[in-house]
């Protein structure tokens, strides 16, 4: 897919592919072109992702890489000349969430790793398909969940006085180590962006 957005007779519109991944298995991407593709990479912590991510229900171990090699492969594609974005959602915020991604953003900056756009969200549900689906696998219950949710739109989300609060430390927390990074949120209310005046439109799923 890649070489055809990068090619001008396949691409005439010169749309982007945005890829969006929690590999580390950007050595699949060397010597591809790099126009026209931006690599987005879904992060966490790592003792958020492990409460989140998927484990193997006879190991109990992690089924995606680990985080420290997601960024590994972060700074590959971005070396190769790729441009690199993170999607960070959901947050959680088990206890010490504020050291986790203080450490997560100061580690990523020490890396040379400069993602151009980074997209947030919080904890939220739409249907209950992730338990079916669990069940259905014969997955681990989950480690963690919110005190509380309460049904916005079509989702049920943590209330939206406690998104505020999260979102006003974790994307400082990216600025203050990732200055060149454009901040925005994702499936949030439009009262919960003109609240933290976050109302761009530079998430990940736009070009």
């Amino acid at each position: 897919l890649i070489p055809m957005f990068a090619d001008p007779e396949t691409n005439p519109a010169g749309n982007r592919l945005i890829l969006l991944t929690k590999s580390k298995n950007t050595q699949y991407l060397e010597g591809l072109p790099t126009s026209n593709a931006a690599v987005t990479f879904s992060l966490n912590p790592e003792p958020i992702a492990d409460l989140w991510e998927g484990k193997w229900p006879d190991t109990r171990e992690r089924i995606t890489p680990p985080i420290a090699e997601r960024l590994a492969a972060c700074l590959d594609a971005q070396r190769m000349g790729f441009e690199v974005r993170w999607r960070i959602d959901p947050i959680l915020t088990p206890p010490a969430w504020e050291r986790a991604y203080e450490e997560f953003f100061a580690e990523a900056a020490g890396m040379g790793i400069r993602p151009r756009n980074v997209t947030f969200g919080t904890y939220r549900e739409k249907t209950p398909l992730l338990d079916t689906w669990r069940e259905k696998w014969g997955l681990p219950e989950m480690e963690w969940e919110p005190s509380a949710v309460a049904r916005e739109g079509t989702h049920l989300h943590v209330p939206a006085s406690e998104r505020v609060k999260i979102y006003e430390v974790v994307p400082d927390l990216c600025r203050k180590h990732l200055p060149d990074s454009r901040v925005s949120l994702c499936k949030e209310t439009h009262a919960v962006r003109k609240q933290l005046r976050l109302c761009n439109a530079d998430c990940n799923c736009l070009p």
